[in-house]
Order: structure tokens, then sequence, then C-alpha cells
């Protein structure tokens, strides 16, 4: 391992255990890595040195290892298609008269968008630590916040910087798309980087059909076909390492893995149990908030501040390993009251005023476990995922990803 990496520069690398023979016996482990000479690369020493400056220097920071960022300096794409393209005429190239003018001009675009794609990175390098480790999968399958509320409400524009945490990346993807903004996403849990970066290579990589069943529906049958296929080049070693051994969570249903997943399924089996699931099918499509306060109010609400649900609910191993609630957190909501008072505060008011059916997508996914076209984020309309992918993915230019903390 150490000679390959000493010997050949990283283009992507899987660890992982062989499942063909009784996999529930015998899961025979296997390592591969795919790199390449300093000689075979398409930078030359003086590009390599521009794009990797300052990913050699390491800081500790709250207990992790933690590499300079090499985005403190802009590169220039410009002298980058110098290097990397020098002037090599030896004057007029038969090739011209083979191809016509149309079909070279389309020829040198292909080119530059590969070098365009290249040049792309995401993903800020970060070294692997123990603390990573207490992190098994992602928390967050989706995001709970509302963007539209932080473009209005910050009043973002073109030319702004803004600092958020990485999640499920789906707040990232709408600022991307609203405004040219440089978005930095910053969380420790690696595999919510992960997710994003899916997201962000997958804009690029797939049509909009396969980009809908992935994310929006949360299943594809052909899921680990696209990521080696189409998606695995624009990914980060690490994060095409974990989607490789984590490509099951698209065969039923992503909406019900990670930490967050456990949340849905406990609702599902709490209104199983009561007997109200048909009344949460109605919630969700109800043409009035009317509709759905009255459904709620109920109907579910009991179900959700019944004693066993509020012991559940409110308890520190449930809210870390299910919602994501450090216990810190918890006590400090507590503080305020008991988690009936908490539950009270948050849900009472949503289904009076935000309609599931035509919108609210984050409350829609909960109860129906993956978005429809007319409710979901963004990045999932037809025209969002235009917008991602327009000009070579543009608009994902600015969007930097820090394994890391928010303190400094």
């Amino acid at each position: 391992m150490n000679y390959l990496q000493q010997s050949f520069n990283l283009v992507k690398c899987i660890n992982a255990r062989n499942r063909f023979l009784f996999p529930s016996l015998v899961q025979i482990p296997y390592y591969i890595y795919v790199g390449k000479s300093d000689s075979c690369s398409s930078l030359s020493a003086a590009t390599a040195s521009s794009l990797n400056e300052g990913t050699e220097s390491f800081r500790i920071v709250n207990g992790l290892l933690t590499p300079e960022s090499p985005f403190s300096s802009a590169i220039n794409k410009k002298d980058l298609s110098e290097i990397m393209l020098p002037d090599m005429s030896i004057g007029e190239s038969a090739w011209s008269s083979m191809i016509s003018h149309e079909e070279e001009v389309g020829l040198l675009a292909k080119r530059r968008a590969s070098l365009d794609t290249a040049l792309r990175q995401w993903r800020l390098p970060y070294a692997q630590q123990r603390i990573h480790q207490q992190f098994r999968t992602h928390i967050y399958g989706w995001t709970w916040e509302d963007p539209q509320c932080d473009i209005e409400r910050l009043g973002i524009k073109d030319g702004d910087a803004l600092l958020c945490i990485t999640s499920a990346g789906d707040n990232v993807l709408h600022y991307a798309i609203k405004a040219d903004v440089e978005v930095h996403s910053v969380d420790m849990n690696p595999c919510q980087g992960h997710i994003l970066e899916l997201k962000l290579a997958a804009s690029q990589a797939l049509e909009y059909h396969d980009f809908w069943h992935i994310f929006g529906e949360g299943k594809h049958s052909r899921f680990e076909k696209l990521l080696d296929n189409k998606i695995a080049p624009h990914l980060s070693p690490q994060a095409y390492a974990y989607w490789k051994a984590n490509a099951d969570q698209f065969s039923s249903n992503f909406f019900l893995r990670g930490y967050s997943g456990w949340a849905i399924r406990l609702a599902r089996v709490a209104f199983a149990l009561a007997g109200v699931s048909k009344d949460v099918k109605k919630m969700i499509t109800c043409d009035t908030t009317a509709e759905q306060d009255a459904i709620w109010k109920k109907k579910l609400r009991p179900i959700m501040l019944n004693p066993v649900m509020k012991l559940i609910l409110g308890s520190g191993f449930f809210c870390w390993n299910a919602l994501g609630v450090p216990r810190n957190q918890l006590n400090c909501l507590l503080e305020d009251g008991d988690i009936a008072d908490f539950i009270s505060a948050t849900l009472d008011p949503v289904p009076g005023l935000a309609n599931m059916k035509n919108g609210a997508y984050h409350y829609l996914l909960c109860l129906n476990g993956k978005y429809t076209r007319a409710s979901c984020p963004l990045y999932l309309t037809p025209e969002g995922f235009a917008a991602l992918k327009a000009r070579n993915g543009q608009k994902t230019a600015k969007v930097k990803m820090h394994t890391d903390t928010i303190l400094k």
C-alpha cells in the first residue's frame, strides 16, 4: 500500500470484501488501487504544484488532522490550458482536410469540457481520523431547513460567499442554482460529504431520468452500474469507495437508510399500529392547509404525543442514533420544557402553514418516504437539474466541501 501511494498518483481505490460465495459466512477482503505515474499525468509539474499548493500542510483543529485549503488562491484556467496544451503546430494538419470546421470546433469544445472536468475539485482533501469512525453512515439523507427562506431573509445575491452545514447537500445545491455564489459546506461526518459529492457528480454525469430515480425516488435498479460507468470519474477516491461499498442503499429506499431513516421507520410503525396510515396518505394529498391541519390535530398529533412515543423521542440514544441530536443539544432543548412541549411547538404550526402536496417537501418526504414531482427540492426539478448541468456544471464550480469543524 505504501509503495503504491509513493510510486503512483491515486486515481481511484476500493477497499471492500467479496460476497459472491456464501456472503453470510465468507467475505474475502480485497483492495484495488488505480494510479498513474508522473510520466502519464496530464498535468506538468508546475501545474500539479499549483493545484496541490498547501495540501501537504496539516494542522490540528479540535482533534482533527486537517489539511490547509488548496483553494487559498484562484487558479487561472487559461494559464493551465497553455501549460497542458502547448503549441505543437508543425504546419497545416492533414486532419483539417478530413473534417469540417464545425466538427473541429465541436471536438475542441469537448476537449475543453474534459479539461474543465479534470480541474474540478469539489471536495477538499482530508485525512481519515479516529473521530470519523463514530459516523458509521450518514445522519441526514435529506435536509430539514428551507433554503428559500435563507435566500429571501439574507438577501443572497451574485458574488456572495456562504458558509453552511453540508447535511445532505440539498441547500448547497439550492444556493448554487439561485445565485452565482461561493458556497463552503462543512461537516465533520465524511458520509454527509459523500452524499453531496454524489449529487454533484451525478448532476454532471447522468440524464434527468436517472437522476430523479436516485434522489427523488430514493432507488435505482442500475445504481451500481451508473456509479462505475458514469459517476465515478467525477468522484473523489474516498467518495467512490464509500458508494461502491454501500451501493445497496439505493436498492430499495435510500431515505430509509442512515440515522434519519430510523426516524421514518419509527413513525411508519407507530402510525400503522394506531391504524392511521390511510390518514397519513390523505394528509399529504390535501389541497388545502385547513384539511391538513384537521387531520394532524385529530389523527396524527395524538400518536406523536402518546407516552410511548414521548419516551422514545426523549431518549438520548434515539435522538443521536435516529435524529443526529447529540446529548448536549438535547439537554439545551429540555431546559425549555419536556419533549412534548418541543414536539408541539415544532410541528403544530406546520400543517396550517405549508401545503405538503405542492411545496412543503421537507415534511412530505418524512410521511411519504419519497418526493413527488410537484413537491421536491429545487435541484430535483427539471429546471434546477438543467441549471446544474448547464455550461459543464459552471453553477457548481464554486462549491467547496470541508470535512472539518467550523471552529478555527
